[in-house]
């Protein structure tokens, strides 16, 4: 991570298993992604379980993708909530894609399978500039500079104790 710094180029994690560091080796890396948070664009695809530090790990990127049906985001499995709490849940209700797309708001995108998740990372990361220093990518577009979106003008109420779907 130290290199993505000194480089000034994005982030890309990609979590497709339960492999465990150092309690050591989580904290420098913790400590790295807050020191880039705002600098380069950090993207993490969730492919397989991710569970614990890991999952917390992928929750500070800036944009997260899971890939269904083996990407989960977990800080703990199921055998611990039903063992602490007596409640029994999947691994896919207690911290899948769906669950953190719609529910939790942990996780930006869901896709059906490892291929799309990556297609679309490859998509995004077109439109990105590699740090806050660079300007964003230009392309062509058929869309009038001009054009009115009168929608966007009650999107948001006036109100700012309202509360409405941000989604």
């Amino acid at each position: 991570i130290i290199q993505f710094e000194v480089e000034g180029a994005a982030v890309l994690d990609l979590f497709a298993g339960t492999g465990a560091l150092a309690l050591e080796a989580y904290a420098d890396i913790f400590a790295h992604m807050a020191r880039l948070s705002g600098v380069v664009p950090m993207i993490t695809l969730v492919l397989g379980p991710c569970v614990g530090a890991a999952a917390m790990m992928a929750e500070l990127s800036d944009l997260v993708f899971v890939a269904k049906p083996a990407g989960v985001l977990l800080v703990a499995g199921p055998q611990v909530l039903a063992s602490t709490m007596g409640k029994s849940l999947t691994a896919e209700e207690l911290g899948g894609a769906i669950t953190h797309t719609t529910k939790s708001g942990v996780a930006d995108m869901a896709f059906d399978n490892d291929v799309e998740a990556l297609m679309m990372l490859r998509r995004l990361y077109n439109y990105l500039p590699l740090n806050n220093k660079e300007k964003a990518p230009v392309r062509a577009s058929t869309d009038p500079v001009n054009r009115a979106e009168m929608s966007l003008d009650t999107l948001v109420p006036e109100n700012a104790n309202k509360p409405y779907d941000m989604k």
